[in-house]
């Protein structure tokens, strides 16, 4: 019979489930330092602040941050430097929105591709005018 847990909390399958993140993931993010379950009796078991946690990590990851960045983000690091924190994140949104720019020119192309009557896309004027827009690659 399983013993009681503490009310409110959850298992890490339980917690797995609720955030779609697999519970492997869940324990390297906690060998990383990102969350720190309490436990009962050598069991982990997570709060509702951990699923918030786990939400700004998921958004984190899908902006691209590291692990390392995102630990900058949440782990209290007690300098109570925030400028730390900001300097490499400033970096990073700016290459975000380089990288949005150029998906909005990609999207641009293919949505002028999808209704232009050339055959030759490279013999379209405008075409030839949206890719020029590109940048050059690294």
């Amino acid at each position: 019979m399983r013993s009681s847990q503490p009310a409110g909390t959850m298992s890490i399958g339980e917690l797995a489930t609720r955030t779609g993140v697999a519970a492997h993931v869940l324990r390297h993010w906690e060998t990383a330092g990102l969350v720190a379950p309490a436990r009962v009796n050598g069991v982990r078991r997570y709060t509702e602040g951990d699923l918030v946690r786990i939400g700004m990590i998921r958004r984190a990851k899908a902006a691209q941050l590291s692990l390392a960045q995102i630990a900058a983000l949440i782990v209290p690091t007690g300098t109570g430097d925030s400028e730390q924190r900001r300097a490499p994140l400033r970096a990073h949104l700016a290459d975000l929105d380089r990288r949005a720019e150029e998906l909005r020119i990609a999207r641009e192309m293919v949505a002028h591709a999808i209704d232009c009557d050339q055959a030759d896309l490279s013999r379209c004027p405008a075409a030839r005018e949206i890719a020029s827009r590109a940048a050059p690659a690294p």
